[in-house]
């Protein structure tokens, strides 16, 4: 008898390109570790996705609803899935053979840790810059943006105990507002995968390449102030705080350094002008 298994991957789908989710599925198939389930939601695809024709290899959970968006779907996954952790995958990315089995050593490893990511390296028809892993990242980090994927390791357990991710998001980063949600529940941090990848499809139809940024991040701000105890927006406050202090203190040193350039440059050409006079002293490039 084969025991249960011990991740649920969910891939919600709409109306993605056939290719593009039998990628996905092929990338969680050749996962190294053996225990885990593969839940697909179709989110009202026209036409609804065809599990045989992608060939996925392996045994997969197909699950049909009327469009709600992609919070929704991932809820319907989880709930239907009888994992103990819980991955979620857009069904245009991939994860690399160890991503499933790094994770769970991860959490297993340390209570503390409420999600464990893995560094975004971009592919697909249009040129983006990598997203590197930044260590280990507490609520206060999210204050301004999110720095962890939506392919990231967190288990049933807290989101059960949280309500799951926010279906009334149709707009907005539901991701950060989900991360900054369990987070601040749990307490815990977001732990790096020192060795697994997350390789991101960039194309130019994607929701993230459509939305208008500063109206998601209006809407996401109102969800977090909505959604959290006022201990926690306590935490992003500081955490905000400190962002913008560094930021002050970077411009601070940038305009120091800028002025000194400047005494140095006068000071090079008062020399000149002993040294070589006659002739007209030139500053260095940049020096004013």
């Amino acid at each position: 008898m084969q025991p249960p298994p011990l991740v649920t991957v969910v891939i919600p789908t709409y109306d993605d390109d056939p290719e593009h989710l039998a990628a996905a599925l092929a990338s969680v198939v050749a996962q190294t570790h053996p225990r885990l389930e593969i839940v697909v939601v179709d989110d009202g695809s026209k036409p609804p996705v065809d599990i045989a024709s992608l060939r996925a290899g392996a045994p997969v959970n197909v699950i049909r609803q009327p469009n709600a968006g992609p919070a929704a779907a991932r809820n319907t996954g989880i709930h239907a899935g009888r994992g103990h952790y819980v991955l979620c995958l857009d069904a245009d990315d991939l994860v690399s053979p160890t991503y499933v089995a790094e994770a769970v050593q991860l959490l297993e490893e340390d209570p503390a840790r409420a999600v464990v990511y893995a560094g975004l390296v971009p592919f697909g028809e249009l040129d983006a810059p990598g997203w590197p892993t930044r260590g280990e990242l507490s609520l206060e980090h999210f204050a301004q943006r999110s720095a962890v994927p939506v392919a990231s390791m967190f288990r049933r357990a807290d989101w059960a105990a949280t309500s799951g991710w926010d279906e009334g998001m149709r707009t907005g980063m539901e991701d950060h507002e989900w991360w900054v949600r369990l987070l601040g529940a749990t307490g815990g941090v977001a732990a790096p995968m020192p060795c697994a990848v997350l390789s991101y499809r960039v194309r130019p139809g994607s929701r993230s390449r459509t939305r208008p940024y500063a109206e998601d991040l209006a809407v996401t701000r109102e969800h977090i102030l909505a959604n959290n105890p006022p201990r926690v927006l306590r935490q992003l406050l500081r955490g905000a705080w400190a962002a913008t202090d560094a930021a002050e203190l970077e411009a601070a040193l940038a305009w120091s350094d800028r002025w000194q350039l400047r005494r140095w440059g006068r000071a090079v050409r008062r020399r000149l002008r002993r040294v070589l006079p006659g002739r007209s002293a030139t500053p260095p490039s940049g020096v004013a």
